[in-house]
């Protein structure tokens, strides 16, 4: 589904475990897939991702993994995909 690199956003708000603290991700929120997991569905796609999510002025909010069915494609990279832009 995602590529390392892709720019991703998450389709509803998660609180995870970060820096040994509860982190509130909220819906919407843009990070990067660092990793691909390693576990694959059905199709042979990761059930999940490493994602680096950062705030509005760019400061680490989580690097934490992150369900398949949570991250949506960032519209400007789906836009780039789809028209078969290289960026």
């Amino acid at each position: 589904m995602f590529k390392e690199n892709d720019s991703v956003r998450l389709k509803r708000s998660l609180e995870v475990e970060w820096d040994d603290e509860m982190v509130e991700l909220p819906a919407g929120a843009l990070g990067s897939v660092i990793l691909l997991g390693e576990k694959k569905d059905k199709n042979n796609n990761p059930i999940s991702y490493l994602v680096d999510f950062s705030g509005r002025d760019g400061e680490p909010l989580a690097m934490v993994s992150i369900p398949a069915d949570a991250l949506m494609l960032c519209e400007q990279e789906l836009k780039t995909k789809l028209s078969g832009d290289v960026a």
